[in-house]
């Protein structure tokens, strides 16, 4: 069956694909491997994968090759070959380049590129591939102290849908590196359309110019907070099934708990010390 296209009901059928890094493919002693011809010539390629493998980390695949008129060859004309041959070589050995360059991989993938490979995810059903590569692309706003620019921002508003992870993960990014609500022109306009990932990619660009304007200074430093750190650890921003999580957000967000407890019991101490406890008169309720 060749596809010249991503066909949505296929991707639609009902299928949990692994989201997490403990959830790996079986292994299997005849699997055979699926021909996937990407791209258009003459800059197409053909990659030979395990078709366990495919249909372990997406759902696109999973229901097209179990499909009744399956014969071992996919053709996607429309992505990148560079682009899947780099999600292939994730899939199969968890790493995104060889040793040591996978050890710093956030250094050597644009965010024009991670920005590709997490709609390529969205596209074919990898919540592992999309996962991976948004914890990527936050170490690489954290190591290297930049952001991604506003064509970046625009190509990813137009290959995700309104409310996207991708999107709010962006706008969290920039959000972050504002020192607060002391700028009530520009606090304006952090609407809950934009944190959520609704509001258009254009409402950033005011802020991220004011930003871009004041880096470096002591009101803007282009940084991830240790709250969004957390976010990340506790997978605000990943793709999961329901009551599916990473492995070891429970302990994030446990963490979390006790410290907002700690918190509250700290300042109730504290605004206890001012509280006046009046102790009525004894004629007080006499009749």
């Amino acid at each position: 069956m060749s596809l010249y296209y991503i066909d949505p009901e296929v991707l639609q059928l009902p299928y949990a694909p692994a989201s997490t890094p403990f959830n790996e493919a079986p292994w299997c002693d005849y699997d055979d491997d699926v021909q996937v011809h990407c791209g258009r010539a003459p800059h197409n390629l053909c990659i030979e994968i395990s078709a366990t493998l495919l249909k372990h980390h997406s759902r696109y695949f999973k229901n097209l090759i179990d499909g009744p008129a399956f014969n071992d060859f996919v053709r996607l004309p429309g992505e990148d070959p560079h682009i899947f041959a780099q999600v292939h070589s994730f899939l199969s050995r968890r790493m995104w380049f060889d040793p040591p360059y996978s050890r710093h991989a956030w250094r050597f993938i644009s965010f024009d590129n991670m920005v590709q490979i997490w709609l390529m995810g969205h596209r074919l059903g990898m919540p592992f591939v999309q996962n991976a590569i948004s914890d990527l692309l936050v170490e690489k706003v954290k190591e290297e102290k930049e952001l991604p620019d506003t064509s970046t921002l625009a190509f990813a508003w137009s290959g995700t849908p309104a409310g996207s992870p991708l999107r709010r993960l962006l706008v969290a990014l920039i959000r972050q590196c504002w020192t607060g609500d002391r700028d009530e022109y520009y606090s304006d306009l952090w609407t809950n359309d934009l944190v959520n990932g609704i509001g258009s990619e254009e409402d950033l660009y005011p802020l991220m110019c004011n930003l871009v304007k004041l880096a470096g200074t002591d009101e803007r430093t282009l940084r991830v907070t240790m709250a969004t750190w957390k976010k990340v650890k506790a997978c605000e921003w990943h793709v999961h099934e329901e009551f599916v999580k990473c492995e070891g957000t429970d302990e994030v967000r446990l963490s979390d708990l006790r410290m907002d407890f700690d918190e509250l019991c700290t300042t109730l101490t504290r605004r206890a010390g001012y509280i006046y406890l009046r102790i009525p008169d004894d004629h007080e309720f006499d009749y």
